[in-house]
């Protein structure tokens, strides 16, 4: 149903409905969505932080672990089983480190960034409806105003039929 995921799971459009129907004044409303909007971007960019964070930390701990293995060759290099053991950790520690920097969290973190603006979209493309619809605008005016928000590709999800 996209009339249910465009509203999201957290009850914007209830919420929003809600102050029209209690007759609340257009501006508080309006700056009351805007609020809603501008926290959730404040919360997500927190979350998408922490994940660029930890992605940005983990080619540092690749190469400690290279420094250790390194240090582990050059403390017996008359021994070949130190040297291997050694290089092994140095290559093996730098391989997690770049593989889970760039397979994992920096995706993750665009991910987020993308879902993000979905979201805030969403959310904006409602608030903009309740407005107009506070306007008393007519329908067809509303329908073609909000659809100026989304691709084309993305407007043939909104046609009847």
């Amino acid at each position: 149903n996209l009339g249910a995921s465009f509203a999201g799971k957290d009850g914007f459009l209830d919420r929003s409905l809600e102050m029209v129907a209690a007759g609340l004044e257009k501006d508080f409303i309006d700056q009351t969505l805007e609020t809603d909007i501008d926290e959730l971007g404040k919360r997500h960019n927190k979350m998408i932080n922490i994940v660029r964070t930890m992605g940005s930390y983990c080619p540092m701990f690749g190469m400690l672990g290279t420094i250790i293995g390194v240090i582990l060759v050059l403390k017996d290099v008359s021994s070949i089983d130190t040297i291997i053991s050694g290089m092994s950790l140095a290559l093996l520690t730098t391989l997690y480190g770049l593989f889970f920097s760039s397979v994992i969290f920096i995706p993750l973190t665009n991910k987020l960034k993308s879902l993000s603006n979905d979201e805030k979209l969403s959310k904006e493309i409602i608030r903009e409806g309740i407005l107009l619809v506070m306007d008393k605008e007519i329908p067809l005016k509303v329908e073609k105003y909000l659809t100026s928000y989304v691709t084309s590709s993305e407007k043939g999800k909104f046609s009847k039929g």
